[in-house]
């Protein structure tokens, strides 16, 4: 099989630093020929997403000096290239507080969203996860260089947003919770953001 072209794949191997797979999409090989790492602060990176968005290249992961686990020190970033090859950091966001993970970018009315689920976790870092107590946050941008401040999505405590995508003039978001969610009744104590 013949490769398929290899720029969405070289972009979305961004963080990666040795990677020399071939791999099958769609039904055609695809293959890895040009990765290189384009951010390196010394922190954990992880949960990548990427779109192309107005003729550039957006990539968002999450960064936290204190690693993988639940730490009120994480932030997503947000990364832009022209060219797939120069990045450059253009927003990064965190909640007081939260653990923030996951982002996604939703392209949806002429503007790019990232939708982020984070864990509350107090001043420091938690080594319990309640699930009951997931909030996502989001914020967008429409021309890639002025975002808004994030925000709080409403309706969705308890639920860990995972993904975002647009049919038919509506956005919808994925989210995951437990089986006999529960709102917690200490939870307002705990997390000032939620009344």
């Amino acid at each position: 099989m013949k490769p398929t072209k290899n720029w969405a794949f070289s972009a979305a191997a961004f963080l990666c630093l040795n990677l020399s797979w071939l791999v099958t999409v769609a039904g055609e090989q695809v293959e890895f020929s040009n990765v290189r790492r384009v951010f390196d602060n010394g922190e954990r990176n992880a949960f990548t997403d990427l779109i192309r968005f107005k003729g550039v290249y957006y990539l968002t992961f999450r960064s936290c000096l204190d690693g993988h686990s639940v730490h009120p020190t994480s932030s997503i970033i947000i990364l832009s290239s022209w060219d797939a090859v120069a990045c450059r950091e253009v927003h990064r966001f965190s909640v007081a507080l939260r653990d923030v993970r996951d982002p996604h970018f939703l392209e949806f009315k002429d503007r790019l969203f990232v939708y982020s689920g984070s864990w509350y976790c107090g001043e420091s870092s938690s080594d319990t996860r309640d699930m009951n107590e997931l909030l996502g946050y989001g914020f967008w941008t429409a021309d890639g260089v002025d975002w808004s401040d994030p925000i709080m999505l409403e309706g969705n405590y308890g639920h860990y947003v995972s993904r975002a995508a647009a049919h038919n003039g509506k956005a919808w978001l994925g989210a995951r919770r437990i089986r006999q969610f529960a709102q917690a009744t200490r939870r307002a104590e705990r997390d000032p953001l939620v009344e």
